[in-house]
């Protein structure tokens, strides 16, 4: 095949599902994640002992790179640990964090009743600025799928929607297996924005004696829509 046409290809098929393929991050190193995991420290025990806890570092840091970026990261801190916690997305160079991101929400912060449970800074189709996935927990056990676009230095949220525990039913538990619903991204209507679709399983739960009464598989889509900037529910299957 002629070298054009094989880049022509290669370059059509990374697009075609709506997905880009993962652009490879480098490994953090072991010395710049204790760098990171030291300027995270340095900026959460100050603020946690003047809430009124008094901690000598924080219970859980988890790190990541964002997809396609060298310097920029995302990361979940917790003072205690899957209890209380905030998310941050930075950019980390020569050994100090340059800037973190101001979010447009009221939910991070020292504050904040609730935990991250995963996150991850990726790189969608049709979006300027890198996309940062939160799954959060409150101490009930429920919270929301969270996606945030990185504006310049500014979190502005895209979408939040229920996808993460269990939560009460008249009379009944209805728990999403594996914990949460598992999120995949490609263009569904072919306008070249990425869309979202959440899959998963509902269990219905007898309380009192734990028993699975029900099964039901759930397919939730959500479209992106360029005008008002953010995702719409398009259904449920």
């Amino acid at each position: 095949m002629h070298r054009f046409a094989l880049v022509f290809v290669l370059a059509f098929l990374s697009f075609a599902g709506g997905r880009r393929n993962p652009i490879p991050s480098p490994e953090i190193d072991p010395a710049t994640l204790a760098a990171i995991r030291g300027a995270l420290n340095e900026r959460y025990v100050p603020l946690v002992r003047d809430g009124g806890r008094d901690i000598q570092e924080l219970a859980r840091i988890e790190v990541s790179r964002v997809e396609g970026e060298r310097d920029l990261y995302v990361a979940l801190c917790d003072w205690e640990d899957h209890w209380w916690g905030d998310f941050l997305c930075f950019r980390f160079s020569e050994g100090r964090i340059d800037w973190i991101a101001e979010n447009e929400d009221e939910r991070t912060g020292t504050s904040c009743d609730a935990y991250g449970v995963s996150i991850r800074g990726l790189r969608l189709r049709g979006f300027e600025g890198p996309i940062v996935e939160l799954f959060e927990s409150s101490h009930q056990g429920n919270w929301p799928l969270l996606l945030y676009e990185l504006r310049g230095r500014r979190l502005h949220r895209l979408l939040e929607t229920y996808a993460v525990g269990h939560y009460l039913g008249f009379g009944e538990d209805l728990v999403y297996r594996g914990r949460s619903l598992n999120p995949t991204y490609s263009d569904l209507d072919g306008d070249r924005f990425t869309d979202l679709t959440l899959l998963g399983t509902v269990e219905r739960i007898d309380p009192e004696t734990g028993a699975i009464l029900e099964t039901i598989r759930v397919r939730d889509t959500f479209l992106w829509d360029p005008i008002s900037s953010c995702f719409h529910p398009h259904g449920r299957d």
